[in-house]
């Protein structure tokens, strides 16, 4: 089975003008409307820094960008030859991963985080783990905590339309979840990210070992050429 690959860019790249118009024209006309669109310049940069993760992962795989895009049970996109792909963005930061079975990534700037916000999305267990932790290793945990339930949200393509109450993880090396009371048998793969808490979920636990990041304009060559 082929690895689950997961692509990361930093959109401050975009602050480079020239690039940024450079690649926008090679986006797909959908693509170029939808970053338009956009009013605050921080989504623009967003916008495209998916798409270009998008047309990257697709061309190191041989596969044109405009290809057809099939939509599942749950309206949850992928590609017409069973390629699956999963977009998350925070901060100014932007992942996409991408699996051969379905899968689903979140990623999180960790700011701080407010009790209540704990309660609301967390059940008693994770609270009497979060609550008693010092404000750091709390802040660190609850990122965790909440980027593998988003990440398995997305992996079921509910979205926030489950309640993430419906889930509970267990914390350890090795992340387990339970939803609505059942074990899921999904597995989780964190990478580690300076600021931010990174969380892909799959049903198989074929990860690849690191992200690959874009940060290099040279690694763009795929698609500027």
């Amino acid at each position: 089975m082929s690895l689950i690959e997961s692509y990361i860019l930093d959109t401050e790249i975009f602050s480079d003008e020239n690039l940024y118009r450079l690649l926008l024209a090679r986006m797909p006309v959908y693509r170029q409307e939808k970053i338009q669109n956009y009013i605050f310049e921080k989504d623009r940069r967003l916008s495209l820094g998916a798409g270009v993760l998008l047309a990257y992962g697709l061309n190191c795989r041989g596969i044109p960008e405009h290809k057809d895009v099939q939509l599942g049970a749950k309206g949850k996109p992928y590609l017409s030859d069973k390629l699956f792909y999963n977009i998350s963005h925070s901060g100014s930061k932007v992942v996409c991963s991408f699996s051969r079975e379905e899968v689903g990534v979140d990623i999180e700037q960790i700011l701080p985080v407010e009790d209540a916000l704990i309660r609301q999305v967390s059940v008693s267990s994770e609270q009497a783990h979060l609550l008693q932790l010092d404000p750091e290793t709390q802040r660190q945990e609850f990122y965790v905590l909440w980027t593998a339930k988003e990440s398995y949200m997305k992996l079921r393509g509910t979205g926030l339309s489950m309640p993430p109450t419906q889930l509970e993880l267990s914390f350890g090396d090795i992340l387990r979840i339970r939803d609505a009371g059942k074990p899921a048998k999904v597995c989780f793969r964190q990478y580690p990210l300076q600021g931010y808490c990174l969380t892909v979920c799959s049903e198989h636990a074929d990860f690849a070992d690191s992200v690959i990041s874009l940060s290099n304009p040279d690694l763009f060559k795929a698609i500027l050429a």
